[in-house]
């Protein structure tokens, strides 16, 4: 289901907390499934203030089309997404 999130649309995340990355957890699951964790990213701290911010970060990553695996779990790649340098957005002058 949550690859077909991910194909419908912008990208997806699927967040929960720490039991889930245990055997027979969502977030376990997914991320024992190469081909959408690939393209679908978790995270496992949703409970913490810091992963309701880790949230954010990755649905902002699956916009840029990457994905990865957050958190404190089993198999989770790093905390948060790497922070990716802001691009300015063009203004026009009143002048």
């Amino acid at each position: 289901m949550a690859g077909g999130l991910d194909d419908g649309s912008q990208g997806s995340s699927l967040a929960g907390i720490l039991a889930a990355t245990q055997p027979g957890g969502l977030i376990a699951a997914l991320r024992d499934t190469g081909d959408v964790a690939a393209k679908v990213s978790t995270v496992d701290t949703l409970d913490m203030p810091a992963g309701r911010v880790v949230v954010v970060y990755s649905l902002r990553e699956q916009l840029d089309g990457r994905a990865g695996q957050y958190g404190i779990g089993p198999d989770a790649s790093e905390f948060q997404p790497a922070s990716s340098a802001a691009t300015p957005s063009p203004t026009t002058s009143g002048s």
